[in-house]
């Protein structure tokens, strides 16, 4: 047979970057007379610990030059930066960023170094071991192609004492006044493979489809597992699930920004194996993924173990997708939940650049980057408790989906006959305590409580509302200030959520004072699932390092979804054990 009688034509799932004004490399530091030095201090703890030692070996080297230092918190979003950084280019004359130290801060501190390139002034970043491609990725993402790195030959800074007796400080110096006088190297050229796709060729359709995913691998377009082939036609009938246009741009992804059209969005939902009645809910997630509110490029980055996971409340859409509210309600086993979490990591990837080491840079990654999607049992709640869309601000006929940034998850018993109010109370508080990041840059975060049906008994029996059950949570969740500042001061976070002033003063005043973990009651985030049984819990606590939120959008379903429904009977899995 002839080794080209299958042609397998598909669509590209990667999207395209924002069209921005490429930065042109601003001309090196050749000589220092009549010039100005900036140091861009985004306030990670390793820089911190540098910075005195650093300023020595520059002073020693440049004794007459002016040097200033400015802080510039990482994670403050782009809005409160420009003026700070429009100020810094005005007064400096070339700045050196410290540190790319932690995923998080490299990412964002390197669309710092852009924007002071932008503004036309030289500037060069020092990053720890295997923090430059991610550096250069964001720099690239925000139009610089050519981003002035310098690299640390440690994983971390570090301490004091070591950093003296290395002589870190002169090193740096030499190295960074070094970069600014030689300039950035050429970009390295992309291996990303163009949108304009080969015609996937075999003897027969399965050696066609495997060398499509040989190539989707090698070109970094696929998660590992096996995929369907986005075919034209596939994606066609994929569309059917939205009114909306194909070119309708929800959102921009990042770390590297490109729009997630509806198009772009249908194409990695084929890949995934989503079906077309699944599409409502994807495009949802991605609007919800790409709010600014999330901070995907946060969370995306991050060396921390953070992953969105989907809650989607709204019983006529969960029950119409066929999505599991009951055993093994994370699990495996059902269409919907498996391909809809597959989608988004998908689209994270291929329009996010959301790769491990090249912008994603977890140490150990997670389980939630399979990303899950968890349905609420609404039908566990007691009588008086709104079910979660309503408690986010959202009418009971709609159906919603959430995204939180989730990090750990514990999973706990009540035990039967000490299933009360209060012992479910003191056994959430305790999982608080302990997946807690008790760092005070990490406070105030969205945490999520996941409760099976029999878990509702106590509430049911002794009528606790949600806010109040929210409130008992909230007012005993807390630590000591002398524990919850453990090896910092009580002052001003640099990250995450600002700590309330009376807060700190009260902390500063007495270090029994009790720190409370969750910003508001409304901030831990509760939702019924799981299947009958005992009473069960899990505490999804979140990412820290960061201003993520748990971010809720409506799901739009097309005039024709219940047609559209009744096509896609065959995908549904049975239900077992009355568990769905």
């Amino acid at each position: 047979m002839d080794s080209t009688s299958v042609r397998l034509e598909v669509m590209s799932p990667r999207g395209e970057p924002p069209a921005l004004a490429p930065i042109t490399p601003v001309v090196p530091v050749r000589a220092w007379r009549g010039k100005r030095l900036g140091i861009l201090n985004n306030t990670r703890a390793g820089g911190v610990a540098l910075l005195p030692f650093l300023l020595a070996g520059l002073r020693q080297r440049l004794p007459d030059v002016p040097i200033r230092t400015w802080e510039v918190p990482f994670p403050l979003d782009a809005e409160a930066k420009a003026p700070l950084l429009a100020r810094i280019a005005a007064e400096s004359d070339a700045v050196i960023a410290l540190t790319g130290e932690g995923g998080n801060p490299t990412a964002k501190t390197a669309r710092d170094v852009a924007g002071i390139e932008r503004l036309g002034r030289p500037a060069v970043f020092l990053v720890v071991q295997g923090f430059a491609a991610s550096a250069r990725n964001n720099a690239a993402a925000a139009g610089l192609p050519r981003l002035n790195v310098v690299e640390l030959a440690h994983a971390v800074v570090p301490p004091r004492a070591e950093i003296e007796r290395l002589k870190l400080g002169e090193w740096a110096a030499e190295a960074l006044l070094a970069a600014l006088r030689t300039g950035a190297p050429e970009a390295a050229a992309s291996a990303t493979a163009s949108d304009a796709l080969p015609v996937f060729q075999g003897a027969d359709y399965s050696e066609a489809m495997e060398r499509m995913e040989q190539f989707f691998l090698r070109h970094r377009w696929s998660d590992g597992l096996p995929l369907v082939p986005p075919r034209r036609d596939a994606v066609e009938r994929m569309l059917a699930g939205t009114e909306l246009p194909p070119a309708h741009v929800v959102g921009l992804i990042e770390p590297l920004g490109a729009a997630a059209t509806v198009e772009r969005i249908a194409v990695n939902a084929v890949l995934a194996g989503c079906r077309p009645h699944h599409l409502p809910l994807l495009i949802a997630a991605v609007e919800a993924l790409a709010d600014p509110r999330f901070d995907l490029q946060g969370v995306a980055c991050t060396a921390g173990p953070a992953a969105p996971l989907l809650v989607v409340s709204g019983p006529a859409a969960i029950d119409a997708m066929n999505l599991n509210t009951g055993f093994g309600a994370m699990g495996p086993g059902w269409r919907a939940n498996a391909t809809i979490g597959r989608a988004l990591r998908l689209i994270m990837i291929n329009l996010g650049g959301c790769w491990p080491g090249d912008t994603d840079l977890k140490s150990f990654g997670s389980p939630f980057m399979n990303v899950h999607v968890l349905a609420e049992r609404e039908a566990a709640y007691p009588p008086h408790w709104e079910p979660l869309r309503v408690a986010e601000g959202f009418g009971a006929h709609e159906t919603t989906v959430s995204v939180l940034a989730a990090m750990t998850w514990q999973v706990d018993i009540v035990q039967p006959e000490s299933a009360t109010t209060g012992s479910l109370r003191e056994l959430i508080v305790r999982q608080a305590r302990a997946k807690y990041d008790r760092l005070p840059e990490n406070w105030g975060a969205d945490n999520l409580v996941i409760l099976s049906p029999y878990a509702f008994a106590p509430l049911r029996r002794d009528g606790i509302s949600r806010r109040a059950f929210q409130e008992l949570i909230h007012g005993a969740a807390s630590l000591p200030a002398r524990e919850f500042f453990t090896h910092k001061a009580a002052g001003p976070n640099s990250g995450g959520i600002p700590l309330p002033q009376e807060l700190l003063e009260r902390a500063q005043g007495d270090p029994a004072a009790p720190v409370p973990l969750l910003r508001a009651p409304e901030s831990l985030k509760v939702v019924a699932a799981g299947a009958p049984g005992p009473a069960i819990f899990a505490y999804v606590s979140t990412w820290g390092w960061g201003r993520s939120y748990f971010v809720t959008k409506a799901v739009a379903l097309p005039r024709a979804f219940e047609r559209l429904r009744e096509g896609e009977r065959e995908w549904e899995t049975p239900a077992a054990g009355g568990g769905a």
